[in-house]
C-alpha cells in the first residue's frame, strides 16, 4: 500500500547554521586553460545531443510519431542556422536507438560512448554550439561558456504540462537566450567568456589547511565527472602532494569512462549500487555494503566531498564517518528542486507517496543501520516524476555546503 507524504512540512535548510556558500560552477578553470583558448572562427562543430526517447515517451509524451516529427523540425532549424558547419549528432548514453527514427541528413553521427560533458570538455576548441531537446547537457554546455540551447518549449503541445513545468524548474536560472521557443525565431549566440573564481579556491584552501588527509570525492552520477575532475585539479594546485580518491556506486554508464577517472584520481573505488527493495536478498546485500563502508579505513584528517545526495553508498559514508570533515556539493538547480520550499515541487504538488520499499527504508531500515533517513517519493499523477532528498535539512548533513550556480 502506498503511503502519502506531505512534503510541505519539510525544511530545506537550517537557517541557524551559517555553513552555506555559493559560487559559480568551476568550468571556468577548464575554459581558461591556455590550450583551450580559441576564437569563434576556429569553432566549426555544432552538436545535437540526443534524448532518452524511450524514457521520454514513458514520462510525458503520448505520441512517438509526433515526438520524432518535432525533433526533425528542430534538426531542420539547426541546419538553417548553421550552413557550412560540421553538424553532429551524439546519441544519449541510455538510448542509442533514437537516431534510427530521425532525419539526420547532413549530420555526422558521433560513435563515442563518453558522457556529453566529457565530450564537450575534450572538444572546447572546436565547439561552436550545442543543442538538446531538454537535456542537462545544454545546461553544462552553457556553464562551460558554449553557445547552448534547448528546444523543449517547442514541444508544449506534445509534452504534458507537468513535464514542461519540471523542465522549467530545472532551468530556472537560465537566460532567455538559452531557450528556443519558436522554430522561426532568430537564434542568439549566448557563448560567454568565463572569469576565474577566487572564492571557490579560498574555500577549498581553508579546508585543505585545516585537514591534512586524503580527499575523497563521492558521486554516483557519471555526468559529474568533468566537474569533479576540475575540483581535483584545483585541489592539486593548492596542495600539490594531496591524494585524491573517488568513490561511486557502480552502474553501466561508468564503464566507457573508466580511463578518464584513472587519469584524474589516485584511487577509484566502485561499490555495488543499492536500489530500494524489500526482497530479503537485496536487504542483505544492503546490510553488507553498509557494514563494509562502516569499516572502510579512513584517517580522521581525510575530507569527504559528496556530490549526489542521497545515494545509499554516500549516505553510509557520511553517516558512519562522523569525525571526518564533510562538504556537500550541489548544483543550485538541484538544491532548489529538492530543498527549497518556494520551488514548484513544494508549492504545486501534494500527491507524493512512498511505495513499500521506500517507506520501509525510511521508517525501519535506515534507522536500523544508523544512517540518515532519505526520502524517495513518487508523484502519483505523473509516472517518472520523483522527489529525492535527505529528510533532514541538507546543511545539517554536512559541515559545509557549497551551492554552484551558473556564472
Amino acid at each position: 500500500m502506498k503511503k502519502l507524504f506531505n512534503v510541505k512540512k519539510l525544511i530545506g535548510i537550517n537557517k541557524k547554521i551559517d555553513n552555506i556558500f555559493e559560487c559559480p560552477s568551476p568550468y571556468w578553470y577548464l575554459v581558461n586553460r591556455s590550450d583551450n583558448n580559441s576564437n569563434n572562427s576556429q569553432k566549426n562543430m555544432v552538436v545535437f545531443f540526443g534524448n532518452d526517447m524511450e524514457g521520454v515517451l514513458g514520462f510525458g509524451v503520448s505520441s512517438k510519431d509526433q515526438y520524432v516529427s518535432r525533433v526533425n523540425e528542430c534538426l531542420d532549424y539547426i541546419r538553417q542556422n548553421f550552413i557550412g558547419f560540421d553538424l553532429c549528432y551524439k546519441s544519449h548514453p541510455g538510448d542509442a536507438g533514437e537516431q534510427n527514427y530521425l532525419n539526420l541528413a547532413g549530420f555526422r553521427i558521433l560513435d563515442v560512448k563518453i558522457t556529453a560533458e566529457i565530450f564537450m570538455a575534450d572538444n572546447l576548441k572546436k565547439l561552436r554550439a550545442v543543442f538538446t531537446v531538454g537535456s542537462f547537457s545544454a545546461f553544462n554546455g552553457y556553464s562551460m561558456g558554449i553557445d547552448s540551447h534547448v528546444f523543449y518549449h517547442c514541444f508544449s503541445d506534445i509534452y504534458n504540462r507537468d513535464f514542461i513545468i519540471s523542465l522549467d524548474q530545472s532551468f530556472f536560472e537560465m537566460p532567455q537566450s538559452f531557450f528556443v521557443k519558436k522554430l522561426d525565431q532568430e537564434l542568439p549566440n549566448n557563448s560567454r567568456d568565463l572569469k576565474n573564481d577566487q572564492f571557490l579556491k579560498s574555500i577549498l584552501k581553508k579546508n585543505l589547511d585545516k585537514n591534512s588527509g586524503k580527499i575523497w570525492l563521492l558521486c554516483s552520477f557519471s555526468e559529474y565527472t568533468v566537474f569533479l575532475g576540475i575540483l581535483t585539479q584545483i585541489i592539486r594546485e593548492l596542495s600539490p602532494n594531496r591524494q585524491v580518491g573517488f568513490i561511486a556506486s557502480y552502474h553501466h554508464r561508468w564503464e566507457p569512462i573508466r580511463n578518464y577517472l584513472n587519469n584524474y584520481f589516485d584511487e577509484v573505488v566502485f561499490m555495488p549500487r543499492i536500489h530500494y527493495s524489500i526482497k530479503p536478498s537485496r536487504l542483505w546485500e544492503s546490510f553488507k555494503i553498509a557494514r563494509q563502508i562502516r569499516n572502510f579505513k579512513m584517517d580522521p584528517e581525510d575530507i569527504l566531498m559528496v556530490a549526489s545526495q542521497p545515494d545509499f553508498v554516500e549516505n553510509c559514508f557520511v553517516s558512519y564517518h562522523q569525525n571526518n570533515h564533510k562538504i556537500g556539493l550541489a548544483n543550485k538547480r538541484d538544491f532548489r528542486a529538492q530543498y527549497d520550499p518556494k520551488s514548484l515541487t513544494y508549492t504545486a504538488y501534494d500527491e507524493f507517496r512512498f511505495n513499500k520499499a521506500t517507506w520501509f527504508f525510511n521508517k525501519i531500515f535506515e534507522p536500523l543501520l544508523g544512517i540518515h533517513r532519505s526520502l524517495f517519493l513518487a508523484f502519483t499523477s505523473m509516472n517518472g516524476f520523483y522527489f529525492n532528498r535527505y529528510q533532514k535539512p541538507l546543511n545539517e548533513i554536512f559541515d559545509q555546503l557549497i551551492l554552484f550556480h551558473v556564472a
